[in-house]
C-alpha cells in the first residue's frame, strides 16, 4: 500500500477519531499505568470524526515508542510545534485507563498531524 492507502485503511478501521491540539505532555517515573511506564497527554478536542467523544479535554496515554506501539514522539511534536493533531483514540488497552475521560493512542492507530502552524 501507499501511504495515503495505509492512512485511508486506517482511518476507516478505526471506530473513534478526533482532532485537537496537545496543551501538555507528561513522561516521568511516576506516569505509570499498573506496572507499565507511560506518557500521558492532554488533547483539547476540538471536532469528532468518528465516535462518541466529548469536546474539551481527554487525557490521552501512549507508550514510548518500539515494541509498545507508543507515539510520544507526535505528541511532543504537536504540542512544540502548535499543530492539530487528528488521531484515533482506543478504550481497550494494555495501559489501563483510569477515567470515562482517558484514551489510548498507539501507532497501530489512526494518526496524523495538521500541515503547519495554524494559530
Amino acid at each position: 500500500m501507499t501511504k495515503e492507502e495505509l492512512s485511508a485503511w486506517s482511518f476507516d478501521r478505526a471506530k473513534t477519531v478526533v482532532t485537537g491540539r496537545v496543551t501538555d505532555v507528561h513522561a516521568n517515573t511516576s506516569t505509570k499505568r499498573g506496572e507499565r511506564s507511560v506518557v500521558v497527554a492532554h488533547l483539547d478536542v476540538s471536532s469528532v470524526q468518528k465516535g462518541d467523544v466529548p469536546l474539551g479535554d481527554v487525557t490521552i496515554v501512549t507508550g514510548y515508542g518500539g515494541g509498545d506501539c507508543g507515539i510520544p514522539e507526535a505528541l511532543f511534536y504537536a504540542l512544540g510545534q502548535n499543530r492539530d493533531l487528528t488521531v484515533e483514540l482506543q478504550k481497550d488497552s494494555i495501559y489501563q485507563p483510569e477515567s470515562p475521560g482517558e484514551y489510548t493512542v498507539t501507532m497501530c492507530g489512526f494518526a496524523k498531524l495538521s500541515a503547519g502552524n495554524e494559530n
